[in-house]
């Protein structure tokens, strides 16, 4: 600032066009030699806030070398300094509102935010909410750093480039901000130009590879388990504090992920590198991992796992191709900023086959009959009947007794003669029995019915 001010007493031109053509060969110079990041145009969209809602932070930041990453954080202050007991709501831990409950008070470092493939400014956009206590005039600052940490603590500030801007209570009033930079631009014109830059954004695509198995899969289908083999890029994963992160996104109509060992979609990781924790966030699956080798090391995700009693994943009931779409970063220290890899894996979902199906229905039916039995006995019975017979029989016997008289006498004698005949007597008698028996006959019958599914 002081020596825009000496600038503006110089009268000489020559000697004004002299240090400006210096200032112009430092800048060049100096750029490429620190391979420093820089930020310039930053803005609070609307430029005025409410407490306890979003706001949108927008600013441009470049590297000093190209394919470098830019690391950044984002401060809200009472007053024009920036401290580490300031509010940090944009930090390595996440932001506000979106992964943070709660903004930083304690010392933090910055996010990397983007990784570009030239030097030129690019426009980023932030959005995180002010805390609800908030009045009047807020300080809002962004300071960037090329491929290292934006620190802030009790005993480190570290950046490349840091800017500030003010910001107001929202009112019917208009707003003015003044956005202050530590980069100066001086341009010397007699003419007022007014460019439209159009800035591309460019998109980063993650490292490494991936399969899945199996590759086809029925509509519909219940007790599938898929097997997702990741195989890490040019990168070797970070290794501590920080770590590497892998996502793999399960698609709608699926079983939802899940860490419990009995549900549908219980999942597990085992991995060629160390496994720092595994996790569910929505529909992805995060892995991270530590230490993760360089084009070798794998990540293998078992979704839909039964070893721990769980009935495996149900897949979609529409058919059609899917994507499980993989997102990895080998140096992530929040595992929330990932990068899909180039050729995420997909798997054919087939329309069912008709199934027909044979039901055996048993039957059984009691049946009730009535048979009538006619019975002949025969019967033989002896009679053994005693017959008492009485016969008299008269006999006559002559006596001759010779006396001195002759007397004839005749005498009479009878004689009874009881003769017992036996007589036996067989009788047979015919007894006709009617008997009636009831027969239950039990009935199975087998009836088979076509199913078609």
């Amino acid at each position: 600032m002081s020596l825009i001010l000496y600038l503006r007493y110089i009268k000489n031109f020559k000697q004004y066009q002299m240090i400006f053509y210096y200032l112009i060969i430092l800048n060049i110079i100096t750029i490429p030699i620190f391979a420093a990041s820089q930020i310039q145009n930053l803005s609070i969209i609307g430029g005025c806030y409410t407490p306890g809602q979003n706001i949108t932070v927008r600013f441009e930041a470049n590297v000093g070398t190209a394919g470098n990453r830019i690391n950044a954080d984002i401060v809200f202050s009472a007053d024009n300094t920036r401290e580490y007991t300031d509010d940090a709501v944009m930090t390595s831990e996440g932001i506000y509102d979106s992964s943070l409950s709660n903004p930083d008070t304690d010392g933090h470092y910055g996010r990397y935010i983007l990784q570009p493939s030239d030097t030129n400014f690019h426009q980023i956009d932030v959005t995180v909410k002010v805390p609800s206590g908030y009045t009047g005039t807020r300080y809002v600052f962004v300071a960037v750093r090329e491929s290292n940490w934006v620190t802030l603590d009790s005993a480190n500030n570290l950046y490349d480039a840091i800017a500030s801007v003010t910001m107001e209570v929202c009112n019917n009033t208009p707003t003015v901000t003044q956005t202050i930079t530590e980069t100066v631009t001086q341009t010397i014109t007699e003419t007022v130009t007014q460019t439209a830059t159009e800035t591309a954004t460019p998109t980063i695509i993650g490292e490494g590879s991936a399969v899945i198995t199996p590759t086809q899969v029925v509509a519909g289908s219940s007790g599938n388990t898929m097997q997702i083999v990741y195989t890490a890029g040019p990168t070797t994963w970070a290794s501590g504090p920080d770590f590497g992160t892998l996502k793999v996104y399960i698609p709608d109509g699926w079983s939802a992920p899940s860490t419990t060992s009995t549900d549908p979609g219980y999942f597990t990781v085992t991995s060629s590198g160390t496994v720092d924790s595994s996790f569910v966030d929505g529909r992805y699956i995060v892995v991270r991992v530590k230490g993760l080798a360089a084009n070798t090391g794998t990540i293998t995700v078992i979704y839909g796992d039964k070893s721990g009693g769980g009935t495996g994943t149900t897949a979609q009931s529409s058919a059609g191709i899917v994507e499980f779409t993989v997102e990895t970063d080998p140096d992530s220290s929040d595992g929330i900023t990932t990068y899909e890899i180039g050729d995420s894996p997909d798997v054919e979902v087939l329309a069912p086959t008709p199934t027909v199906t044979f039901t055996i229905t048993e039957t059984v039916t009691p049946t009730v009959t009535e048979t009538v039995t006619q019975t002949i006995t025969e019967t033989a019975t002896q009679t053994i009947t005693d017959t008492v017979t009485q016969t008299v029989t008269e006999t006559i016997t002559e006596t001759v007794t010779q006396t001195i008289t002759e007397t004839i006498t005749e005498t009479v004698t009878e004689t009874i003669t009881q003769t017992i005949t036996n007589t036996v007597t067989q009788t047979i008698t015919e007894t006709v029995t009617q008997t009636v028996t009831e027969t239950a006959t039990q009935t199975v019958t087998e009836t088979i019915t076509e199913t078609i599914t």
